[in-house]
């Protein structure tokens, strides 16, 4: 995770966000009601959960023992 200085640490990558695809949000189908109709979905764009809306999330090296 970026410090208070926004550095990443050497045991940190960033990766595009497996969610969104690296978009920072996602389209959702919501339905509507219409009485009349039957109703139907209006798509809608949410905010990630998964990286908040940034596109990336921090994951941590593995660590590669030489012995």
């Amino acid at each position: 995770m970026p410090d208070i200085h926004g550095m990443l640490y050497d045991w940190e990558i960033e990766i595009p966000c497996p969610e969104c695809g690296g978009e920072g949000q996602y389209e959702v189908a919501k339905p509507v009601v219409d009485h009349m109709n039957g109703g139907y979905y209006e798509s809608d764009m949410e905010e990630c959960e998964v990286c908040g809306g940034s596109g990336e999330i921090i994951i941590e090296k593995e660590d590669e023992d030489d012995t």
